[in-house]
């Protein structure tokens, strides 16, 4: 199969990348010159996503599928500029559409939404059956573009799924809490996060996310067009940072400010657990996944050495 991935040089879409290779895919990566040095051994597009260049490459290429990672992904800097992250995800995704469905409208198209549509729920845990009420630029941005892809897909026809992702995690992820509590760690004898501890998250180790992106883009017929993407394990984020800090070998205390980020949720608990639900085999376990995000620092840290890792992080 020719499938096409955009935001390849990012997180999820690099996993993507090497999962879709990995198991015999022709893949055609959308990267930009930062992104770029991540996928070297694929098929690059690096011009405009949503341009005239981009739908002549459709045109040619008709791919079987398109795995949207494109886009900003930080609910932060979504608060900080609404505007831009409105452009980097609702106008480009409705560009990207477009060109699909004018130059290749039976590519089936998987785009990487979030589990921020939802807010914070009035009950949990959350299904695909819970209203969506984002409480962050972000959140309310990801709607949209699933919004955008229901008008597509009523009207046009599209093959749509979206796949709302709960809090990804994994080697290459160089933002949010557990790369945070990492940089805390290397110099400080104490860890300070915000909130409390007590908030509740679902971790999803990023390559289970690329299985599951693999087994739905090869399915021959797919009807869910939304998908609640989580491993079913809710956790505390003081349990997680403790369960990290321990794998860092970290000596030092960890603390809680009591200061609750706008525009994030308290409690998110998932309601099901998509890779056992789609028996895609066992998904990695929490524990095994922060060793080997806690390996992956490691190396490129240039920190092979126990002792010396142990010695810097306190």
């Amino acid at each position: 199969m020719k499938i096409i991935v955009t935001g390849a040089g990012g997180f999820i879409g690099h996993a993507v990348v090497k999962r879709l290779t990995a198991t015999g895919s022709r893949v055609i990566a959308c990267v930009n010159s930062r992104g770029s040095r991540r996928v070297l051994n694929s098929c690059h597009f690096d011009g405009l996503l949503g341009s005239a260049e981009f739908g002549q490459m459709i045109q040619f290429e008709k791919p079987d599928g398109l795995v949207h990672c494109a886009g900003s992904a930080s609910v932060g800097a979504s608060i900080a500029n609404p505007e831009l992250d409105h452009e980097n995800n609702v106008l480009l995704t409705r560009d990207l559409y477009a060109c699909v469905a004018r130059f290749s409208p039976r590519t089936r198209i998987l785009f990487t939404s979030s589990a921020a549509v939802y807010g914070q729920p009035d009950s949990l845990p959350i299904n695909e059956l819970t209203a969506c009420n984002p409480i962050s630029p972000y959140g309310k941005h990801k709607m949209e573009c699933e919004e955008i892809g229901e008008w597509f897909r009523q009207h046009l026809n599209l093959d749509i799924v979206n796949l709302r992702i709960f809090s990804a995690y994994g080697p290459g992820m160089e933002k949010q809490v557990l790369w945070d509590t990492y940089q805390k760690s290397i110099s400080r004898d104490t860890v300070m996060l915000g909130g409390d501890g007590s908030e509740t998250r679902d971790f999803v180790y990023v390559d289970d996310i690329a299985k599951l992106i693999d087994h739905i883009v090869h399915a021959p017929q797919w009807k869910q067009s939304v998908l609640n993407v989580a491993s079913g394990e809710t956790v505390t984020i003081r349990q997680l940072a403790e369960q990290f800090l321990f794998a860092l070998g970290y000596r030092g205390q960890l603390r809680f400010s009591g200061v609750i980020s706008v525009g994030s949720p308290r409690y998110w608990s998932a309601g099901n657990a998509t890779l056992s639900k789609l028996n895609l085999g066992p998904s990695v376990v929490l524990e095994d996944g922060l060793r080997e995000y806690v390996r992956w620092i490691r190396h490129i840290e240039g920190a092979t050495d126990p002792n010396r890792f142990l010695a810097r992080a306190g």
